[in-house]
């Protein structure tokens, strides 16, 4: 099969067309929307900027058409510790939900799960799970400057690692979320 030619606008669409049969893409019904919390308020977003955001959907729900309202980066206690909230979030993210959902939409979430800040409990506690360099020190993943730390590397290999993230999930769907 010949993939490429002189139009490369052609050779990418015809690249994604093969790609997508090749993996079985999933086609939907309708592509979903939603208003999530980063693109205005970033890592300093707050239980009490969700609800007055939410109130105001709510309000505009049949202008809008969301499906959707996703709490983004600043509800965790630190990255990586995805189920331990911030004192931004007196009530708590199963809370926050269930008042999405009561407001007729769907609850979304973010998360970054394939490291966890220096800082963070999961990787005080459990230092074995992370990726390490020849020397056994932890590989660097990034440094953030919107959290300002050190992201190490998960290793998921670890069947302890795919136990967390899967604790993980499970905990966060029970909560309601259902995207992620």
């Amino acid at each position: 099969m010949i993939l490429f030619s002189k139009n490369p606008a052609f050779d990418l669409e015809k690249w994604a067309n093969c790609t997508s049969i090749e993996m079985g893409e999933r086609k939907h019904k309708v592509i979903p929307s939603g208003w999530c919390s980063w693109y205005h308020y970033f890592a300093s977003v707050s239980e009490k900027d969700i609800i007055s955001n939410l109130n105001w959907l709510k309000k505009h729900k049949e202008d809008l058409k969301l499906d959707y309202v996703v709490v983004d980066d600043g509800y965790e206690k630190s990255v990586g510790d995805w189920l331990e909230v911030n004192k931004k979030f007196p009530h708590g993210m199963k809370w926050i939900a269930e008042k999405i959902k009561e407001a007729g939409f769907k609850p979304g979430i973010w998360t970054a799960p394939f490291f966890a800040a220096k800082n963070s409990s999961v990787y005080k506690k459990h230092k074995n799970w992370f990726i390490k360099d020849k020397q056994g020190k932890p590989v660097v993943a990034g440094i953030s400057p919107v959290w300002k730390t050190v992201l190490y590397a998960l290793d998921c290999t670890n069947p302890e690692v795919e136990n967390f993230l899967n604790t993980t999930f499970r905990t966060l769907s029970e909560w309601g979320y259902e995207f992620f």
